[in-house]
């Protein structure tokens, strides 16, 4: 007589652990700040190169208006705040390149979805969402220390497409979970994301200086490094990683800190398919994508508004568009 053996599911066993118990309200609260440092790390070109005033300091004849229709041209330039990137970078008249650091933000941030992703499948997703969090702290504070526009320019894009913990956190906060309670545990842990709009404006306001504004957001990263030891790896990846030692021991101590028990039996049991590692080639779609975003971003940079153009108000006037100015010319 043969006798069958009984599966479990990995979901099965999550979905006995409540989301509001201890183990994974110590893990929610960790994802929680891990998504509010990544919303100021995003945000944080709209204040470090906000737009400041600024005047022509000769300014005899009221020509302090950007105009290349004449011939007049400001020997300095005074800016409401001299402690601004604006400022720092004599960016008056140009106002393309200072939308520019917003282009290159968001493309870094597409290309970085190609390598992340399949990254956080071959790595992990805990040790991926550590090692881009510290990237991003590392190349943020050495953006504060930038004298050079274009040098700011190339730590930027490095920011966004290599420290970008989104994605690893945002996976790793679903398989912690069995499917039936994603949505309330993510739904806790993306509040985040509104503090985290609330803090950045807040250290901005305090911190006029972009220099000390990026060194406040970023430095404080660092400390992501101490995840290591606080942050459990997905047990869903270790088990089709065919690590289930390392899995069983996670869903233990989740067991022990939630003062509930899961039979040894059950974990025995378990069954999950183990796939192989990810296969770059397979992310080609994405790595697509990311390019095509990126021409898209270049592509803005020629748009009227980035090119010292007013955007048009009428059909007229944007048929008029990159013509030659007509002047009237009345005689005496």
């Amino acid at each position: 007589m043969s006798e069958t053996k009984e599966k479990f599911e990995l979901d099965d066993v999550l979905d006995k652990f409540g989301v509001m118990k201890r183990y994974h309200l110590e893990k929610m609260i960790l994802i929680f700040i891990a998504f509010l440092v990544n919303e100021v790390h995003y945000t944080n070109y709209i204040f470090a190169a906000e737009e400041v005033s600024y005047r022509c300091k000769d300014d005899f004849e009221g020509k302090s208006q950007c105009s290349f229709n004449e011939t007049y041209t400001c020997p300095e330039w005074v800016y409401d705040n001299n402690d601004s990137f604006f400022a720092y970078f004599q960016l008056a008249c140009q106002e393309w390149k200072r939308t520019l650091v917003g282009t290159i933000h968001n493309a870094g941030y597409m290309c970085g979805l190609w390598l992340v992703g399949p990254m956080s499948d071959r790595l992990g997703r805990k040790t991926v969402a550590i090692v881009t969090s510290v990237l991003g702290a590392l190349f943020g504070t050495l953006r504060s220390f930038s004298y050079w526009y274009w040098f700011y320019l190339v730590m930027e894009f490095l920011e966004a497409a290599l420290g970008d913990s989104c994605s690893p956190f945002y996976i790793l906060a679903l398989e912690l979970v069995s499917p039936r309670k994603r949505i309330p545990f993510y739904m806790y842990c993306s509040f985040g994301y509104s503090f985290g709009g609330i803090v950045v404006a807040f250290l901005a306001w305090v911190t006029p200086d972009w220099r000390w504004f990026l060194r406040s957001i970023y430095v404080p990263s660092f400390f992501f490094i101490f995840y290591t030891f606080i942050l459990d790896e997905s047990p869903r990846w270790l088990y089709t990683k065919g690590r289930r030692d390392e899995a069983e021991r996670i869903l233990k101590n989740a067991s022990n800190k939630n003062k509930m028990e899961i039979d040894k039996q059950v974990l025995d049991k378990l069954s999950c398919e183990v796939s192989p590692n990810a296969m770059y080639w397979k992310g080609l779609p994405s790595l697509i994508f990311g390019v095509t975003a990126v021409i898209a971003a270049l592509v803005t940079c020629f748009v009227p508004d980035v090119s010292n153009e007013s955007l048009p108000d009428t059909v007229e006037q944007a048929e008029g568009m990159g013509k030659p100015k007509k002047t009237n010319i009345q005689g005496r």
